[in-house]
């Protein structure tokens, strides 16, 4: 803990471009280790272009599986919610139905 407290002392001792300058390379540097392992990860979920897969039929398109997957989301929520629009229907007429039998009718006062 010392030798970091040591380094952040070291290093705000210095100039102010050399900390600015400090501070690109290291968002460089980790900004590509990230660009980097992203590429790789890309790269190695592809399969090797003599395997085939059995059974499809159509080619992924773009966001195709995101909207499956947004598809399957809903309906996922939809079953475990059941049918919420007709639940809030039958609440809503029945405060109406309330509000109607406590309706109290007024006759204009006249001077």
């Amino acid at each position: 803990m010392d030798k970091i407290i040591s380094f952040i002392r070291r290093i705000r001792s210095k100039r102010e471009e050399t900390r600015k300058m400090m501070l690109a390379v290291s968002m460089i540097v980790s900004m590509s280790l990230v660009g980097l392992i992203w590429v790789v990860g890309i790269m190695g979920g592809k399969k090797a272009p003599d395997e085939k897969v059995v059974g499809v039929e159509e080619t992924l398109k773009p966001f195709s599986l995101f909207g499956e997957s947004i598809k399957d989301k809903y309906q996922d929520l939809s079953a475990s919610l059941g049918d919420l629009g007709k639940t809030f229907k039958s609440i809503k007429e029945g405060i109406d139905q309330e509000a109607e039998k406590e309706i109290i009718e007024l006759d204009p006062i006249e001077d």
